[in-house]
């Protein structure tokens, strides 16, 4: 495990990385509650690109993320299946193998975190396991609609470590404001419900 520090905004930000042959996740409750809050999609990578093409399950618009004392996490996010908004959550268990942690959703998904500055970004790395295919994810969430040119361009060469090439990444910040919607809007999902029932 590398520990540095950036000199961003004006203060120094903790930034835990990791390599592809090393696992972090926080595991303290401290570490949870600073990846506790809001967060968005901003990059979706993976090896099989259909898995987070348009109407797939994988291709996930997220909301929020909460850690809790018993080390688990929960996820609040939205995927778009033929034109409608869909709500999910999802409580996600801690492995025994620490770092890790697992949950069912498109199959059987065990997933880490590879890289995160709590204030401003977080990046995953996933594995999910399924009749059809087994296949691998990455993910850039933000704290804010979007990041700089330079993250991404850094969560790119991550993807490649993994083998996972630039043709094989998305970015959602490009796809319409359907990730950045509940910057403006009081409740998001409420919107789509009804954004739904107009069609």
């Amino acid at each position: 495990l590398r520990l540095a520090c950036l000199l961003c905004r004006e203060s120094f930000v903790e930034v835990h990385v990791v390599s592809p042959t090393l696992l972090f996740l926080p595991n303290t409750f401290t570490d949870l509650l600073q990846i506790s809050g809001e967060w968005y999609t901003i990059l979706l990578g993976s090896d099989v690109k259909k898995r987070i093409e348009e109407n797939s399950v994988m291709r996930i618009f997220m909301e929020h993320i909460q850690g809790w004392d018993n080390s688990s996490l929960t996820f609040k996010f939205h995927v778009k299946i033929d034109g409608e908004c869909i709500d999910i959550s999802g409580l996600c268990d801690q492995a025994a193998e620490d770092g890790v942690y697992n949950v069912i959703y498109a199959g059987f998904d065990t997933f880490r975190i590879v890289e995160v500055v709590y204030s401003d970004y977080i990046i995953f790395h996933l594995i999910s396991f399924n009749n059809e295919q087994t296949f691998q994810m990455m993910a850039l969430f933000a704290r804010e609609p979007d990041v700089s040119p330079k993250l991404k361009k850094k969560f790119v060469e991550i993807c490649q470590k993994y083998g996972i090439t630039e043709e094989n990444i998305v970015d959602l910040t490009k796809v319409g404001k359907f990730s950045s919607l509940r910057f403006s809007l009081p409740k998001f999902p409420r919107y789509c419900r009804e954004k739904s029932k107009k069609r």
